[in-house]
């Protein structure tokens, strides 16, 4: 059973890969990326949860990590 989970573990990052190639690229490049994506201003008395970096936050587990990891967002 265990090694039936980890062959359907491998074969759901190998479907992530093709289907989400931005999930392949490393976390500084994509954190690098969340940066640019902050808004021109700031306004931190009203936290916009449709803009980055709470959005960024919200579309996956591995974005979510990236985005909490990077200082430069918040």
């Amino acid at each position: 059973l265990d090694s039936l989970q980890t062959q359907l573990q491998n074969v759901q990052h190998q479907l992530d890969a093709i289907v989400y190639p931005v999930l392949t690229l490393p976390p500084e490049i994509t954190s690098e990326i969340f940066v640019h994506c902050l808004p021109d201003r700031r306004k931190w008395d009203v936290v916009n949860p449709k803009e980055a970096p709470l959005l960024l936050m919200h579309v996956c587990s591995a974005w979510r990590n990236i985005t909490i990891s990077t200082p430069a967002l918040w």
